[in-house]
């Protein structure tokens, strides 16, 4: 990564795990570059639509980890000009699931990209650079259905 790519992906981090940051109340969040830039080498934090607190751990080359309770699972990712795609083994058969992004208040909420249901399946509510928690890139445990 460029380091003034580098930079602008810490400020925007900062800025939307910020406490009291500004910004607008559902704003889309889209680009290509940007979306890349704030996915590449962060965790995010937050918790789904139900309540369980999740970490999603995001390397560069498009590598992914997700955690939720004692479920670990590896994973990819990718953006596009809309949104992000995910795909994980362990759930929904490897299907590809994609998002669009908006910026509520201090959190990023995840909106299924596949029409009607505009409710937010996950809501992160902080980024950390790098991979603090440590989440594995291989299989641990036991995961979905």
């Amino acid at each position: 990564m460029r380091p003034a790519s580098l930079a602008a992906a810490l400020i925007l981090a900062m800025s939307l795990g910020a406490q009291g940051a500004s910004g607008q109340d559902d704003t889309a969040i889209t680009g290509e570059a940007a979306l890349r830039t704030l996915f590449n080498e962060q965790t995010f934090y937050g918790h789904t639509s139900e309540g369980s607190a999740w970490a999603e751990y995001y390397r560069a080359d498009g590598k992914s980890a997700y955690r939720e309770g004692d479920c670990v699972t590896p994973g990819e990712w990718r953006v596009t000009e809309n949104g992000a795609c995910f795909a994980y083994p362990t759930f929904e058969s490897g299907e590809i699931a994609c998002y669009r992004l908006f910026r509520d208040g201090d959190q990023i909420d995840f909106v299924p990209d596949e029409g009607g249901d505009s409710d937010a399946d996950f809501l992160a509510e902080s980024i950390k650079p790098g991979n603090p928690e440590q989440l594995p890139m291989s299989m641990t445990g036991s995961c979905g259905s």
